[in-house]
């Protein structure tokens, strides 16, 4: 037999789902090898995989890396276990703390699973290598004993001190907030780490230090480069008379931008028109491609950003503020360089037609979301300049409500959900109000829009054969939307899902539940159901839009991924389209896409600590206060109750003395042992605020009986 019957047959050996690992000696015994010519064959064969990195020796045994063993990153959970995030997988893979001795969180890691998923428990295994190590650095707060300092993280997943050496300790005093990276091997037995000094942030008393500490524990780059800076500054002097000459000239039409009243940072414009039979809609975004080419310093440093990250005291832009807040921006009376989406949509909501082309626009005005808003309910007194254009405003509502019908039609899942608004003070470092802000007209008409305008340049540049930079949302785990639909039941709603059209179902199920008191839970719980969205290079579709074809087109100047798409659109326009090397430029373009939905999520997670720092901040000024709540989890020690302003905390079950409340997981409720009382998710509660934990980052709750 030769080299490569063995290496077929030894991988569908490990590839067969009933296989748990070989000794050498067994593979001699299933192809009964009796001479050593043999003998060494499968020897190089199984050396030669471990080499390529597709199988690993465990205990002497061989294992093939997509077959209970696998790649993934590993997350801490909590004091002593983790789990391990696999690409392919619908679930995670559980891991107790002495299966990952050594593992901090972030590592890439080889995970064998030495228990397969079994309903209502996830699989486990332990960790076998490290293939990749994070950075082992971490954010915390310090606490002085004698003259020894430790460290108590930030991040709540990391449950461990870090013990500083007497070097360190010296420095500090307590309540500074300090970076520190992280010895190898922890002090077994009381649990800590050891770690060294990296950098003083501040103190716990400094103004903004929740944030200035959050941009460092998440290492994000919240300054450019000297010569990046350098690059934005010659932008500035750029003339650009020539370039918009040659583009479509739409400065006498009524273009207009639509945005929040903080907004800086304005990326679209429309304008409209209606004839006999169709509407005429027009898309017009920043040209960023056109200041920001690629390979320039400005270009590296916002791919590294990946995107604009938002806080409630300020933004870190992808870009220097010359760009996103002056050159791009498509401020009011200015000439800007756009791209346009130029739609024909008839009057089913059905996009017929469309163009893209580079243009120049001028806008006429700079509304305001909250003030279009008025003006569709009748209010008076509004800048002037609302009524000048109420014509075409109110037309935009039409349409958006038709492109809003017509894709719900097809299955599109409108969430629809609350915005809980942040509210500082003029100087940023005191939060005045913490309120639920509904989603009103003004901003449906241009998340229709842009939707619309997404849509068309994916189709675009597909339609193309070019490679490209697809928005994709798989389909939710099925398991996942059981649980909702019993869920639902428990509630009194009736839901059954049938796998051929539950997008459809949900999308109606939403519908009924509309003004409901339990409609913000189950939107929430339902969301949480969702895969997340990613941006790749292959098409995998739209789930949750019920679309094959999508991508982010609308906001370069905020988004990597939509200047990657602008640069393409170019091309073709252009004529500079080139087919050689596909599969390689894909491959590139799908590592880009990998760091680019790295990067959102990043920015999704430290906005949401900077939230929840904030209404934490703002609940300690209302400590002793009752609220109308409603219950928006449960679990084994904790009621979840979400109050009427959209802050949410917790009520340990070891609080509530009239019984022993046991957790009854199925039926999403807790019940008291001896006297049968029930907490379910979705009841109404009143609550008394009565802790908060600014190093926890949480609230607490009693129940006011």
């Amino acid at each position: 037999m030769d080299l490569n019957f063995y290496k077929e047959q030894i991988i569908n050996i490990m590839l067969n789902e009933k296989y748990s690992g070989f000794y050498i000696k067994d593979f001699y015994t299933v192809f009964d090898v009796k001479s050593k010519e043999d003998k060494n064959k499968i020897h190089f064969v199984l050396k030669e995989l471990v080499r390529e990195n597709k199988a690993v020796v465990i205990d002497d045994k061989y294992y093939i890396i997509g077959n209970i063993l696998y790649q993934g990153i590993f997350e801490i959970g909590g004091l002593n276990f983790g789990f391990v995030r696999v690409d392919g997988l619908q679930n995670d893979i559980f891991v107790l703390g002495r299966n990952a001795k050594n593992v901090f969180d972030g590592d890439e890691v080889l995970v064998l699973m030495t228990k397969s998923e079994r309903e209502g428990k996830k699989a486990s295994g332990r960790i076998v290598k490290i293939l990749n190590k994070n950075d082992r650095k971490v954010v915390g707060t310090v606490e002085k004993k004698r003259d020894l300092s430790c460290v108590i993280p930030s991040n709540k997943r990391f449950k461990h001190r870090i013990i500083l050496d007497k070097k360190d300790s010296k420095k500090l005093k307590a309540g500074d907030i300090v970076k520190v990276c992280l010895i190898e091997y922890p002090l077994i037995k009381r649990g800590d780490w050891r770690g060294k000094l990296v950098e003083k942030i501040g103190n716990k008393n400094d103004k903004n230090i929740e944030i200035l500490s959050l941009i460092s524990e998440y290492e994000l780059p919240n300054k450019f480069s000297k010569k990046a800076l350098k690059e934005a500054k010659e932008l500035t002097k750029l003339d650009t008379s020539k370039e918009k000459e040659n583009r479509i000239n739409l400065r006498d039409e009524n273009v207009f931008t639509i945005d929040g009243i903080d907004a800086k940072d304005l990326d679209d414009a429309v304008s409209i028109r209606k004839t006999d039979e169709n509407y005429n809609l027009k898309v017009s975004i920043a040209d960023v491609s056109f200041y920001v080419r690629e390979d320039t310093n400005i270009d590296k440093e916002a791919f590294e950003r990946g995107n604009s990250v938002y806080f409630p005291t300020g933004v870190i832009p992808m870009l220097p503020r010359e760009l996103c807040e002056n050159l791009c921006s498509l401020n009011e009376g200015e000439d800007k360089l756009t791209f346009t989406c130029d739609m024909t949509i008839n009057k089913n909501g059905k996009i017929i037609d469309y163009k893209f082309y580079k243009s120049v626009i001028k806008s006429k005005a700079r509304f305001v979301y909250d003030y279009v808003n008025e003006l569709f309910d009748k209010k008076e007194g509004l800048d002037k300049k609302y009524y000048t254009f109420e014509d075409d405003l109110i037309l935009m509502k039409e349409l958006a409500f038709l492109l809003e019908k017509k894709r719900k039609e097809k299955g599109s899942i409108d969430f629809d959900t609350k915005e809980t608004l942040i509210v500082m003070n003029d100087d940023l470092d005191e939060v005045i109000d913490v309120r639920l802000k509904e989603r009103g007209v003004a901003e449906r008409i241009i998340e229709e829009f842009m939707l619309a305008a997404n849509t068309c340049a994916c189709e675009y540049f597909v339609h193309t054969g070019v490679n490209g930079v697809f928005r994709a949302h798989d389909e939710p785990d099925m398991e996942k939307l059981k649980n909702f639909s019993m869920l639902s039941n428990a509630l009194g709603y009736k839901l059954r899902l049938h796998k051929e059209y539950y997008g459809s179902e949900l999308c109606a199920f939403l519908e009924k539940i509309k003004g409901k008191n339990e409609e913000s839970l189950l939107k929430r719980v339902l969301l949480r159901c969702m895969k997340k969205a990613e941006y790749t290079a292959e098409n995998k579709g739209h789930f949750a839009l019920a679309k094959r074809y999508y991508t982010h087109f609308t906001s370069p100047i905020r988004r990597y991924p939509d200047l990657i798409i602008h640069r393409i659109l170019s091309d073709i326009i252009d004529g500079n389209i080139n087919f050689d090397n596909l599969d390689a430029k894909k491959a590139i373009l799908n590592k880009k896409c990998k760091h680019l939905s790295n990067t959102e999520v990043r920015s999704e997670e430290v906005e949401r600590a900077a939230d929840k720092i904030m209404m934490v901040k703002y609940m300690s000024g209302h400590l002793g206060e009752e609220y109308d709540g409603v219950i928006s989890g449960v679990n084994k020690s904790n009621i979840f109750v979400e109050i009427n302003n959209g802050i949410e905390g917790f009520v340990p079950l070891s609080s509530i003395k009239d019984d022993y409340y046991i957790y009854d997981e199925k039926r999403f409720l807790v019940m008291g042992k001896d006297f049968r009382k029930i907490y379910r998710m979705g009841d109404s509660v009143r609550i008394e605020v009565i802790n908060i934990s600014y190093l926890k980052r949480n609230i607490e709750f009693s129940i006011i009986e």
